[in-house]
């Protein structure tokens, strides 16, 4: 494709105007907005997993419009920088485990680690020693009996749980005994890889500065798509079904080429979610994050 040939004024006062008329419908119908958050559960597959625009190998998951080869590259690598990936070996203590990957028990609805004992394990134990070393001894706990387990301790930086990542299950019997350790002030610690996830300011504010992006509804997404195809905007939209919301996807484009007016962003702002502010407010609970900041460190 050849480079992108910036809009001519009348151009540029149509698609104001086609833009406008988009934000005009969409607050009409007073839709609320779309949500791409941590879920309030201790589900690491209900974690907001930001990380999936990292070095994505599917293609199919990207629709470029409009957008030359080495636009798309340069965007895909600005995506790819936002996110450091750290793994380490570390020795942390069990109370320090708040969430989990695997269990046969709905843990999806399952608020705390607390509340995962309440609903499903009580059968599972009494508070003493005995029922301590019983749940203890359980073979599906891998991260302590299998020095070959691919289980491992999992955190990012805009999330406050630290996730056992238990692929074997055992979740029952490691949650019974945590909470009989808490209870019976039981120090136990627990070794094996924790994998960190987190942003790199310098590269979010690189990408703050040349892209925009937005969450937006496949409804939305058509009404986008007529524009961008109307105006020749290059663009490119991202879908995961898995872990963005229902019938969403990611839009992004370079600023360059779209060329907003700022209460062109404003008007947008309050009928989309914007990934740019998300990326800034989850960089500022990442700072604060005290979980996330005691692993990174050590």
């Amino acid at each position: 494709m050849d480079a992108f040939k910036i809009m001519n004024p009348i151009d540029q006062f149509l698609f104001s105007c086609s833009l406008h008329s988009f934000v005009k419908r969409r607050m009409a119908v007073n839709e609320p907005k779309l949500a791409w958050i941590n879920k309030n559960n201790i589900s690491f597959e209900d974690a907001l997993h930001l990380d999936i625009l990292k070095g994505s190998t599917d293609d199919h998951s990207y629709e470029s419009n409009n957008l030359s080869v080495s636009d798309y590259r340069e965007l895909r690598h600005s995506l790819d920088s936002l996110f450091t990936f750290q793994t380490k070996k570390i020795t942390l203590e069990i109370q320090n485990i708040t969430g989990l990957a695997a269990s046969f028990s709905d843990i999806r609805n399952r608020i705390t680690m607390d509340d995962f004992i309440a609903q499903d394990c009580r059968e599972y134990f009494e508070i003493d020693e005995e029922s301590f070393h019983k749940n203890l001894s359980h073979q599906q706990i891998s991260i302590i009996h299998d020095p070959n387990t691919n289980d491992h301790f999992s955190a990012f930086g805009w999330n406050p749980l630290l996730y056992l990542v238990n692929g074997d299950g055992g979740s029952h019997h490691f949650a019974s005994m945590r909470y009989i350790a808490s209870h019976l002030n039981i120090a136990f610690y627990l070794s094996g890889l924790l994998k960190l996830v987190y942003l790199d300011a310098c590269a979010v504010s690189d990408f703050n500065n040349k892209y925009s992006g937005y969450l937006i509804s496949n409804d939305d997404q058509t009404e986008i798509r007529k524009l961008t195809e109307l105006y020749d905007l290059p663009c490119v939209f991202f879908r995961d079904s898995k872990h963005l919301p229902y019938n969403s996807c990611l839009l992004f484009f370079k600023k360059s080429h779209w060329r907003l007016f700022k209460f062109q962003e404003s008007a947008i702002n309050k009928i989309l979610i914007s990934f740019n502010s998300e990326l800034e407010k989850h960089l500022v609970f990442q700072q604060k994050n005290k979980t996330f900041q005691k692993y990174h460190k050590a």
